[in-house]
């Protein structure tokens, strides 16, 4: 067993005590504490733990193992581990990469030289120096960027990481800490679970209520006040309700002809404006000159724009403030018929004829939306133009109400995520 030689029994000054502990308590190196096994080179098949093997929201080992031949074995793949031990990413630090290693493995497991391995003296107890690991204190010394210089990234080294002070109570006491954070992180984890489940039901309870719109049942008591029907609704096509423009060729605009920002200058649209739903993105700029040039590819106000390659069907509708420019070749400009509710278009294309737009996409490793040809033929079931406009306030309603369910559970998500932090802070001054 290979034992930590960078540190030795010495008491540690005052000045590096992150706080006062209680009487019974002290600070140790965290290399007083725990050793690690050693490392080996394989010679035959084992399970190989790396960093992709560990879920680093719950800090646990994934349940499938990555079984990898003696032949075939990374250069990393070198250290020893057996249960009990506590795995320790020292790349990147704050990303939490590490666990627990919890049940047996059906061949020799052997981590990555990325972890530091800790097995721990039988003085302290594994899941207490675990929980000190994840805490706001250690976080601070662990990503400490004074000792990350030379690097591109965090991480932090042997010598500096079991130098690192930890406070350790009586081994009784250490266990009924471990008890309680474990009592109230399952209550919160509870509720977390809760609020993860209102979380990633969003996009579902969304589709069903779109569904329920182009299907007429969300309007169906708005059309019995207004003595109307189903039969109102017309079977069209997208040619039938808007005018498309596919942006110029790629040689129309090209990075030469760009010019700064300023006066009878005209911004050039991009992808990213439709898929990120800004204005704001993109800082190409064309002369009037240029501009006049590509006049038929102009966009302006409450002018719909749709990614067209990549990230295809992706769409956005210009706001009254927005710069008069032009699209480029990845957009295309849509601008709706007098029949047609720009919105009730927004959700429609968006949420229904979107994932038909994709499918019929062409290209292989880029995807292309579709020829107009077959674009503008897909159908659409379209109601009068005032059951529209009924569909659209309904739609505003419900998908607020459902964002801000959304967004509310996210901030409680942070809010539990804050409370164990301080939970953990308690756990080690010795407070809970």
């Amino acid at each position: 067993m290979a034992r930590n030689k960078q540190t030795q029994n010495i008491p540690i000054p005052l000045e590096q005590q992150p706080f006062r502990l209680p009487e019974n308590w002290q600070w140790v190196r965290l290399g007083e504490i725990v050793f690690n096994r050693g490392q080996m080179q394989p010679q035959s098949d084992f399970c190989y733990i790396d960093i992709g093997s560990i879920d680093n929201i719950n800090q646990k080992l994934n349940n499938t193992e990555n079984i990898v031949s003696a032949k075939n074995a990374p250069t990393r793949a070198r250290k020893i581990v057996d249960m009990g031990d506590i795995l320790y990413s020292t790349v990147r630090p704050y990303l939490h990469n590490m666990c627990i290693i919890d049940r047996k493995f059906s061949l020799q497991p052997i981590a990555s030289t990325g972890f530091a391995v800790m097995t721990c003296h039988n003085m302290i107890f594994n899941k207490y120096l675990f929980y000190y690991l994840l805490s706001h204190y250690f976080d601070l010394y662990a990503n400490d960027t004074e000792n990350s210089k030379g690097i591109s990234y965090p991480a932090i080294n042997d010598k500096r990481l079991y130098n690192a002070p930890i406070p350790l109570p009586p081994l009784v006491e250490q266990k009924r800490i471990v008890e309680k954070i474990e009592q109230l992180f399952t209550q919160l984890d509870q509720a977390a679970e809760k609020l993860t489940a209102v979380i990633d039901g969003f996009e579902l309870r969304k589709t069903a209520i779109l569904h329920k719109a182009f299907t007429g049942e969300l309007s169906k008591q708005w059309r019995m006040k207004n003595n109307l029907n189903l039969n109102d609704w017309q079977n069209l096509t997208l040619n039938d309700i808007a005018e498309y423009k596919k942006g110029p060729f790629g040689s129309s605009i090209t990075k030469s002809m760009f010019v700064p920002k300023g006066n009878h200058t005209y911004k050039v649209y991009e992808q990213g404006n439709a898929i990120r739903k800004t204005v704001h993105y993109g800082t190409y700029y064309i002369n009037e000159q240029k501009f006049n040039e590509l006049k038929n590819f102009a966009v302006q106000a409450n002018d719909i724009i749709i990614s067209c390659a990549g990230t295809i069907g992706e769409v956005y509708k210009l706001p009254q403030d927005c710069e008069i420019g032009v699209i480029n070749q990845a957009l295309m400009r849509v601008r709706v018929y007098s029949n047609t509710e720009e919105k009730f278009f927004i959700y429609y294309f968006g949420e229904m004829i979107k994932d038909n737009v994709i499918k019929q996409s062409n290209g292989t490793a880029i995807k292309n939306i579709p020829p107009f040809k077959i674009m503008k033929a897909m159908s659409i079931k379209l109601p009068p133009l005032s059951e529209q406009k009924e569909i659209v306030r309904i739609l505003d309603n419900l998908l607020t109400q459902e964002q801000n369910a959304k967004q509310q559970a996210e901030d409680a998500l942070q809010k539990i995520a804050l409370i164990k932090k301080a939970i953990l802070a308690q756990a080690f001054r010795g407070e809970l």
